[in-house]
């Protein structure tokens, strides 16, 4: 038989334990912040977003926007940050240290390598040293 102690701290009954004298005998639950969800924007349909947006039917509060089509969405961006959307940018990193994707849109990136996509060693120790 496997222990789980954290299941004794708290009982998956909604009810709280009593003592004899009736008084909640239970641990406190941790107080925890709800997970946040986010939307990522593809590379299509800005438009329909921006639309949902102005007719007030926006849901989300926090996007991500793909750095290789950042160029056709700025509008989108710029309309949800000044509404107070949280914004993040996927640099596309990871995609460009694989063949299929380099020759994609993200290997025009200017942070990406303009012959190959990247390899481990082109992070090795000294790689931004100047000369």
């Amino acid at each position: 038989m496997i222990a789980f102690p954290e299941m004794e701290m708290y009982p998956l009954s909604s009810e709280p334990e009593k003592s004899f004298d009736g008084s909640d005998t239970s641990p406190p639950l941790p107080d925890v912040t709800p997970l946040a969800g986010f939307l990522r924007v593809g590379h299509t349909g800005q438009t329909k977003l921006e639309a949902l947006h102005a007719a007030g039917r926006f849901p989300y509060r926090r996007v991500v926007f793909d750095a290789a089509h950042l160029p056709k969405q700025l509008s989108l961006l710029k309309l949800l940050k000044a509404s107070g959307c949280e914004v993040v940018l996927d640099p596309n990193f990871a995609e460009m240290a694989t063949e299929g994707r380099f020759r994609s849109a993200v290997g025009r990136l200017a942070w990406a390598n303009q012959e190959r996509p990247w390899r481990p060693n082109d992070f090795g120790p000294g790689r931004n040293a100047t000369s």
